[in-house]
């Protein structure tokens, strides 16, 4: 019986080790799978934060760059370009998922986003370019117009008949007169090149430049000229003084604008600005 005994009552224990260890070896086992799914949540939670962070980046990116387009199209719009709406892609259809996680949507989501924008931006830069090219050849033939006025002052005598003031008979006038005082200076409407820097019957010290589409500009009864013929002349360079020369009742400038030497009312140029030339140009080609 004392064999029997200690021999059960040595199963029992060795049982009762052997259940206990598979305890907590089980136990064990569930705590780390409890820590490892606490911790995958955790990070999932961190993954579909930084998902969303993302997507409402995309989103705002997605905004500035609509905006851009819009200002885009203002700009040729103003300047009577042709719009250029053919270089922007349509909205990407979102790809479908089979899965229900909803980081995984979110993802898929943001994927697509991702390359509507890197499309859209691409569009947006060659749109730009193309704007870029346009706007500068623009520039540079606006700079061959006589869009700003030679002196500061305001138009005495305007284009058109009127009573001459020395012949005292109806004469035409072929330019406008704007008064100011002997030595002020004088600068020239529109780059071109000098024609003319001489004394002429009637204009006193005048200066003639040549600038683009047939375009010419007159500068007369000057008290002294600063350039010669041949000269190439900038937009806003000093071409003169005003004086009292020639046929005269006091100092002032007399200014022509000539369309193929026919004289036309400088009026429609003074404070002409790219927009207004390029509006003008753009209907005028079609």
């Amino acid at each position: 019986m004392t064999h029997w005994l200690l021999a059960s009552i040595g199963v029992v224990v060795v049982g009762f080790v052997f259940v206990l260890g598979g305890s907590l070896i089980y136990s064990a086992r569930m705590a780390d799978m409890s820590v490892k799914y606490y911790e995958l949540e955790h990070k999932s939670k961190r993954v579909q934060s930084k998902i969303d962070e993302y997507t409402r980046k995309t989103e705002e990116l997605k905004t500035v760059l609509l905006t851009l387009q819009e200002k885009d199209q203002e700009i040729r719009k103003m300047l009577g370009l042709r719009s250029n709406k053919s270089y922007f892609p349509a909205e990407f259809k979102k790809k479908a998922t089979n899965s229900e996680r909803q980081a995984d949507v979110s993802l898929y989501n943001t994927v697509d986003n991702l390359k509507f924008l890197h499309t859209f931006a691409k569009a947006q830069r060659r749109s730009y370019d193309n704007l870029y090219v346009a706007v500068s050849s623009l520039k540079q033939n606006f700079d061959k117009v006589p869009s700003i006025w030679p002196i500061y002052g305001y138009i005495m005598s305007g284009f058109g008949y009127r009573m001459h003031p020395i012949a005292g008979s109806v004469h035409f006038h072929a330019g406008i007169d704007i008064p100011s005082y002997i030595g002020a200076p004088v600068r020239v409407a529109a780059s071109g090149s000098v024609i003319s820097a001489a004394w002429e019957s009637g204009y006193g010290l005048c200066a003639v430049v040549e600038h683009h589409n047939g375009l010419r500009t007159v500068y007369a009864h000057l008290s002294g000229i600063s350039v010669r013929r041949g000269d190439a002349i900038k937009k806003g360079q000093l071409i003169g003084r005003v004086g009292n020369s020639g046929l005269s009742t006091g100092p002032h400038l007399h200014y022509e604008v000539r369309a193929n030497n026919r004289p036309i009312s400088p009026v429609a140029y003074l404070n002409m600005d790219m927009f207004r030339y390029s509006v003008a140009l753009n209907k005028r080609s079609m």
